[in-house]
């Protein structure tokens, strides 16, 4: 922990001290224009995941402070020198304790973030038709790319395998693939195949 895990937990602990936003009475403070796990909401107030774990850092920095202070008071003023440590920590302690988290809810579940569960429920009906019109699309497409035709040319084969050796080359210096298709089956099928993989050492 000395080495580098201290110091990460104090000066995340000196972000968040300086991150919140405290009311106008000065007793809760909270964590504004934020982004929790579920990233497609955004600029929240008072995520929960993101509210219970500043609490959680700023916890744990206070008890770092007061262990370094009486273990390793050097290690501490070393800390102090980069991150302010000794200046935040009563900001610190005072964050750990006012930030707000977002109460358990009826049904014994944490909300998502502050306000919720005051959000209407969506009408997904429209995406389902949505997606059913989408495949139903998709499926006429991929039935109409199966209709065989007799301009259209195989796509090449990457060795000359018996597959392609049997196969005259695209002629059509303007199709699909062009003149560089016929020239790379041409040199393609004077290379040898290989009957079998090197054994593995």
């Amino acid at each position: 922990m000395k080495q580098w895990g201290d110091e990460i937990i104090l000066a995340t602990a000196v972000f968040w001290a300086d991150r919140v936003e405290w009311d106008e009475d000065g007793r809760v403070c909270h964590i504004r224009d934020g982004i929790g796990p579920d990233e497609y909401k955004q600029r929240l107030t008072d995520n929960t995941y993101t509210n219970y774990m500043a609490r959680n850092n700023l916890r744990l920095a206070v008890q770092i402070a007061e262990r370094l202070e009486k273990e390793d008071p050097e290690y501490l003023e070393e800390l102090n020198n980069r991150w302010e440590i000794c200046e935040m920590l009563p900001k610190i302690r005072r964050a750990a304790e006012g930030i707000y988290l977002p109460p358990v809810g009826k049904d014994g579940i944490l909300p998502q973030f502050a306000g919720y569960g005051k959000l209407q429920e969506m009408d997904l009906s429209y995406y389902k038709s949505f997606g059913k019109n989408a495949a139903a699309e998709m499926r006429k497409e991929h039935r109409s790319e199966d209709i065989p035709c007799k301009n259209r040319q195989p796509p090449p084969c990457c060795c000359s395998c018996s597959r392609n050796s049997r196969k005259k080359p695209v002629g059509h210096s303007a199709g699909r693939y062009g003149r560089k298709t016929t020239s790379f089956m041409k040199n393609t099928r004077s290379m040898k195949h290989p009957t079998a993989l090197p054994p593995i050492p």
